[in-house]
């Protein structure tokens, strides 16, 4: 398998990606939703303004649980 395809380098560490709402860096809050449901912070589920990187972890920390359990 060519590791450039995965988000995972040969070292088992997460690559930096972009899941869509941190490259809005120069805005300090969003407001839109965006995303998959299921991966998506509380705070976008509940129409509150969000920062977008912190939002991106989440999602980011949902799909490492996923892989985890399955």
């Amino acid at each position: 398998m060519k590791l450039e395809n995965v988000l995972i380098d040969e070292n088992l560490n997460a690559k930096i990606t972009d899941f869509g709402l941190s490259k809005l860096k120069n805005i300090e809050k969003l407001k839109q939703r965006a995303g998959t449901l299921s991966y998506m912070c509380p705070e976008i589920h509940e129409k509150k303004l969000y920062n977008g990187e912190k939002a991106d972890i989440f999602s980011l920390g949902v799909l490492i649980y996923v892989l985890k359990t399955g």
